[in-house]
């Protein structure tokens, strides 16, 4: 047995950080969409230890499901899984009335977000490199920035509390 006492590991240090101090709570409407249920966990937890809250934090595993919620709640922030897939809906049922078709991906669900919203920020996830010219083409518009899979907690954090545009790829990747 050691001399020295271990520290108490509450619901705040069991992540990391100081389990006394709780962190700071985060107003902002928050919108995850992914289909990896191992991925919306990690992000959800990540999340929630800096502070977003549950009733400011919310999963979609769908496109459609993204884009009803975002009509419905309208996000400030989204994060977008860049290989988001859905199949292709049955008839007209998954159809956003507001458009002519669902995106079917990440990357065309990224699109149809910044459209819709001129005030928006998007975080594109992906383990795939981000040269892709269709991700490009996004992070053209300052508004959407890019984190690589499997997502670190300090490059999440930076994009979401850097200020306008934030941080780029090779900044967050270095």
């Amino acid at each position: 047995m050691s001399g020295t006492p271990t520290p108490p590991r509450g619901r705040w240090g069991r992540i990391g950080g100081d389990p006394d101090r709780r962190p700071p709570r985060r107003e902002t409407r928050l919108l995850v969409v992914d289909d990896s249920p191992s991925a919306r966990k990690l992000l959800q937890a990540i999340l929630l230890r800096l502070g977003y809250t549950l009733p400011e934090l919310r999963m979609a595993t769908t496109p459609d499901e993204a884009l009803r919620m975002f009509v419905d709640w309208r996000p400030e922030t989204v994060i977008v899984d860049v290989e988001l897939r859905a199949p292709a809906p049955v008839g007209s049922a998954g159809k956003d009335p507001g458009s002519e078709r669902t995106p079917r991906d990440g990357i065309g669900l990224a699109t149809e977000f910044l459209a819709r919203s001129p005030n928006l920020r998007i975080v594109l996830c992906s383990a795939t490199d981000p040269g892709d010219p269709r991700i490009q083409g996004l992070l053209a518009d300052r508004r959407a920035q890019f984190v690589t899979k499997p997502v670190v907690a300090s490059r999440i954090q930076a994009v979401l509390e850097a200020p306008g545009a934030g941080p780029r790829p090779a900044a967050l990747d270095d």
